[in-house]
């Protein structure tokens, strides 16, 4: 008896599970998500350095450039593939600038840089060198620490 309720109960599972596999669903619409809508969009545009060669009456020494973050290009990803395809000439974010490259004990460290250049030099783009001295973005505690042991001469009368 208690056989019978197992293959009972085991065929009833089986046919509701078999039922709900044949029916179809009608009439349902799915937006595609607006991502997807806007990169299908923008596929169907050429690369830019190849669209702006196309036409007619533009310089031929015109370079389209970007500014990319070293180190996200230096990791040949989505960032140097998108560069390479569309531009050239690139420009390193900010691992080009003092902050960046001369380190808390003013030991200069170019790794990234150097790295940034042979890549894009490889791929057949041009590097175009970023401002060395910015107005912002200075290693402070280095500078600081090359003048912490002079005395300065202030004279409290003189005019800013």
């Amino acid at each position: 008896m208690k056989t019978n309720h197992k293959i009972w109960l085991t065929f009833l599972a089986g046919a509701s599970l078999a039922g709900c596999a044949d029916q179809e669903i009608d009439n349902i619409y799915v937006e595609k998500p607006a991502s997807i809508a806007q990169y299908e969009y923008l596929n169907s545009y050429g690369n830019l350095k190849d669209y702006l060669s196309q036409r007619t009456g533009i310089n031929p020494y015109f370079k389209l450039g970007v500014g990319v973050s070293a180190a996200d290009y230096n990791k040949f990803g989505q960032v140097y593939r998108v560069t390479n395809a569309n531009f050239h000439q690139i420009t390193a974010g900010n691992a080009m600038k003092y902050a960046s490259i001369v380190n808390d004990n003013g030991e200069m460290d170019f790794s990234t840089v150097t790295a940034f250049v042979d890549a894009a030099s490889k791929a057949g783009v041009e590097v175009y060198g970023h401002t060395l001295c910015w107005h912002e973005q200075q290693n402070v505690k280095y500078l600081n620490s090359l003048i912490a042991d002079k005395e300065l001469d202030i004279d409290p009368n003189e005019k800013l």
